[in-house]
């Protein structure tokens, strides 16, 4: 049986985004509780592209990042993910977290232990949301900063789709256009896109 996707709707996408969307609200709470700081933190709802493997790698050539943080998920769902944003907005969004006040000799591996953890929790309220959706947990492994030099390194050849979640989010004055990358086979890519067809035929879309 051919299992391949060829073609995926503009209703599966929007789905994907309002699921998206809910999971990570949760990332404001645990953002302010990271640091111990109340922050005023808006986002918008997500835009999904998916996009096959080939033409992410594409997109990623020539793009200054800070470097990604990428993480193993697992379960009903299992792939990897990674957040990445542009290399101005890593370093304030650390500095914020972690405050002005740090000495010098500390500051870049504070800085490197507060973007994995932004990342280890966005990463995480996205699959959060995924896994409510489906009605299962799915788990984690710790987070890791990769360089974009090394990542392709990372990355799982048996991987062929990548959901890609284009947002812009506001923590306090930082404006930030961030992205969130899931990186999935295909048999999982089609387990994902059919739990959603039958969401959509069961209460409608």
């Amino acid at each position: 049986m051919n299992n391949k996707i060829e073609k995926i709707s503009e209703i599966q996408k929007d789905m994907l985004a309002e699921i998206f969307n809910l999971g990570m609200g949760q990332s404001l709470r645990a953002l302010s509780e990271l640091s111990g700081k109340e922050f005023e933190i808006t986002f918008d709802l997500p835009h999904v592209e998916i996009i096959p493997r080939e033409d992410f790698f594409s997109s990623l050539q020539g793009n200054k990042n800070s470097g990604m943080i990428l993480q193993e998920y697992y379960g009903e769902l299992s792939g990897q993910a990674v957040m990445y944003y542009p290399e101005l907005s890593g370093k304030e969004i650390a500095r914020l977290l972690v405050g002005p006040d740090i000495p010098l000799e500390k500051m870049d591996q504070l800085e490197s232990d507060a973007l994995a953890e932004v990342g280890n929790i966005f990463i995480n309220s996205a699959l959060s949301g995924l896994g409510n959706f489906i009605g299962k947990e799915i788990k984690t492994s710790v987070p890791q900063i990769v360089f974009p030099e090394a990542f392709g390194e990372k990355i799982s050849k048996d991987n062929e789709w990548i959901i890609q979640l284009n947002s812009s989010f506001k923590i306090e004055h930082l404006e930030i256009d961030g992205r969130i990358a899931f990186i999935i086979d295909n048999a999982t890519m089609k387990n994902l896109l059919d739990s959603i067809d039958l969401y959509i035929k069961k209460f409608g879309g």
